[in-house]
């Protein structure tokens, strides 16, 4: 004898597939939502632009004075 298979247990999966997809799609509108506000923000933002040659020059010249000065405090000890 064939048992009759009953159908709310398909009515509920189908319910329960219709929720977990709207879930799922619900995150990922906000994720996507999350990285383009995310990518406005960063490119707002721009990194100070950086001369590199002259903060070494500028560096050099800041060594050079510091030994300067403290070669002339070295020989007036002696």
């Amino acid at each position: 004898m064939k048992r009759k298979k009953k159908a709310y247990l398909t009515l509920e999966a189908t319910w329960m597939f219709g929720l977990a997809l709207l879930i799922f799609i619900g995150v990922l509108l906000l994720t996507i939502s999350l990285y383009g506000e995310t990518y406005k923000e960063i490119s707002d933002r721009k990194p100070p632009e950086i001369n590199a040659v002259s903060e070494f020059r500028k560096i050099a010249v800041a060594k050079d004075m510091a030994e300067k000065i403290t070669d002339k405090g070295d020989k007036k000890e002696e």
